[in-house]
């Protein structure tokens, strides 16, 4: 009992002490001296990478330039930035920032892609990792429906399927309820949905690719 009182007393101690600081960095520096410590975790490190990144090569300051312009989005770059995306020294923290300002010439970028070719996962993932940051509901209801009716492959048409309504439900858009009423998805791909949506759990036993979350995160795991 006495330890208690006594631990109760130093955080009443603490709690006096921190309420007299006027900034985080006070609050910080007084706990410190009480003996905490603090320790960087994943997404401080990730922004401060980010802080330092700039162009490498003459593919990234092109990549670069184009986000940072008025120009229209064209093949030419997006061949530059899924290239760029695909190696094996890619720039993460370079890309990924562009993706957490909510850069809009890489949206348009992104949608191109899509335009051009709305099976592509890749560009799909890239596509909702960037609606994390700037989110349009719009935005997330076309581009998925159309991702959803082109794609021919199963497990993608679940991956896609399952984040459309992951994305959509907290906006009270029910995106399975969608697909099931939209004419251009098939009744194979409809009974796909009706299992997704009776079956929750189910969503757990597809073998999505390692690399889609890589794509999706542009982070070093």
């Amino acid at each position: 009992m006495k330890n208690q009182n006594n631990d109760n007393k130093k955080f009443d101690e603490i709690l006096s002490e921190t309420n007299k600081c006027k900034s985080p960095e006070e609050v910080k520096k007084k706990l410190e001296e009480y003996g905490f410590a603090f320790y960087d975790d994943g997404d401080d490190i990730e922004d401060q990478e980010e802080l330092i990144a700039k162009p490498e090569t003459q593919r990234q300051q092109r990549i670069v330039d184009y986000f940072e312009s008025n120009i229209q989005p064209s093949e030419v770059i997006l061949c530059d930035f899924l290239a760029e995306k695909y190696s094996d020294d890619c720039n993460m923290p370079l890309i990924r920032k562009y993706f957490k300002s909510g850069n809009i010439n890489l949206k348009h970028l992104i949608m191109f892609g899509l335009d051009n070719n709305p099976k592509d996962m890749g560009l799909f993932s890239d596509f909702l990792f960037f609606s994390e940051f700037s989110f349009n509901l719009i935005d997330i209801i076309n581009i998925c429906t159309r991702s959803c009716i082109a794609i021919d492959n199963d497990d993608d048409f679940k991956e896609a399927c399952y984040n459309f309504y992951c994305y959509s439900f907290d906006h009270n858009y029910d995106a399975y309820m969608a697909l099931l009423e939209n004419d251009h998805i098939s009744n194979t791909k409809k009974e796909i949905v009706r299992n997704l949506r009776d079956n929750p759990d189910d969503i757990f036993q597809f073998n999505f690719e390692d690399d889609d979350f890589d794509i999706i995160s542009y982070s070093k795991h």
